[in-house]
């Protein structure tokens, strides 16, 4: 009865932090609070239920190691949103969403979890299946309605330039990055063949897993596999792995590399693709006395700004996901009023992870584990 309780909480939680996310762009730290107090009040009821032998779900004696099993499960969800933030894929909002669904969310919805002590990367995984399904349909739905308005015909001449500025154009930075996520996934698929007798207890790393580490790496691995000497490292270390495979008839360990080889040109494809969709139709110019806090300024724009010699305020620092800061926007339109008052400014729209992170938990709770597995 109380897990019903819990589940209806989090579905009007769900719906509370989608509605506010998508219309004021940020969740309160109140809410979040709140439901923290009620995921703690409601663990502590499941394990006084177990004790008293009300709980068919979790065993008496196995009460206190439920409990542990919950706060280690939240205290690595934290320190995951905490990367996922550095890394600039989520806001801040969205990384402490996602460790209160943690905690509130029962340990029963997770199962054949790859990884024993984060039972919790199934949410995971299945927020960005769904986050990517979404993206998916916002790019055909928008492209469509474009090609209706017949915007298509008139804008081709620059979505062909944006083309080739972004792949066309750059075949070799493409190929070092292709390079990077493969030698990431070799360099997981050696350590589990020479560990795999002691550090891979309790860890069942197989693609599904694959999937999330290669995306959470590509955008830090863009800059450091174009240096030379890395990209000749891991090109040799391809080489030498295959030709080792080869020698000892690992034919499988071979088709793991392809397929996932596969797999990697399909994800630089598709986020080529999006940020091809996104310069072309979702980004704007405004004045800079028109920026405000939250404002997201486009890659292009970012990069010309650190083109400019005159601009090295190392107040402005870098722009989180959430937009620019209150003092980022004070020296910013400072410095444009200054050195460029008739320049305009290329912003671009927020894509909000809250309806994601929402969806994934429901997709959760519906399949009781992996969306699919792989």
């Amino acid at each position: 009865m109380t897990e019903w309780i819990v589940l209806g909480y989090i579905a009007l939680l769900g719906a509370i932090v989608t509605y506010e996310d998508l219309r004021y762009g940020k969740i309160r730290n109140r809410l979040l609070l709140i439901s923290l107090c009620v995921g703690v009040a409601w663990n502590a009821w499941l394990v006084v239920e177990a004790r008293l032998g009300w709980n068919d779900f979790v065993p008496a004696e196995q009460a206190f190691a439920y409990l542990r099993a919950v706060g280690l499960d939240v205290l690595v969800s934290l320190l995951l949103g905490f990367v996922m933030w550095l890394l600039r894929l989520w806001a801040a909002g969205d990384a402490k969403l996602f460790a209160v669904l943690t905690l509130l969310l029962p340990l029963r919805f997770y199962r054949h979890n790859l990884l024993a002590y984060f039972p919790s990367f199934v949410l995971f995984f299945n927020t960005f299946i769904v986050f990517f399904l979404l993206l998916t349909l916002e790019f055909v739905v928008k492209l469509v309605a474009r090609f209706f308005e017949r915007r298509l015909y008139r804008q081709h001449g620059a979505l062909w330039a944006l083309f080739r500025d972004k792949v066309a154009a750059r075949p070799l930075a493409t190929l070092k990055l292709v390079v990077g996520l493969l030698v990431i996934f070799l360099i997981v698929k050696w350590i589990r063949f020479f560990l795999r007798d002691w550090i891979w207890e309790g860890v069942h790393l197989n693609k599904t897993m694959m999937f999330v580490v290669l995306f959470l790496v590509m955008e830090p691995l863009r800059d450091f596999f174009r240096k030379p000497w890395v990209f000749f490292s891991g090109v040799t270390g391809l080489c030498v792995s295959f030709a080792y495979w080869a020698f000892v008839g690992d034919f499988l360990a071979i088709r793991d590399v392809v397929s996932m080889s596969v797999f990697v040109v399909l994800l630089i494809v598709f986020k080529a693709l999006y940020d091809l969709y996104t310069d072309a139709f979702d980004v704007r110019e405004v004045m800079a006395v028109e920026l405000t806090p939250g404002t997201v300024l486009s890659d292009a724009q970012l990069a010309e700004l650190k083109k400019d010699s005159t601009f090295n305020n190392e107040r402005f620092g870098t722009m989180e996901a959430d937009g620019l800061s209150a003092l980022q926007v004070e020296v910013l339109v400072t410095w444009l009023v200054k050195n460029k008052p008739d320049e305009r400014v290329e912003v671009c729209n927020t894509i909000p992870f809250t309806p994601g992170i929402v969806l994934g938990t429901l997709a959760t709770v519906i399949f009781s584990g992996y969306v699919f597995v792989v």
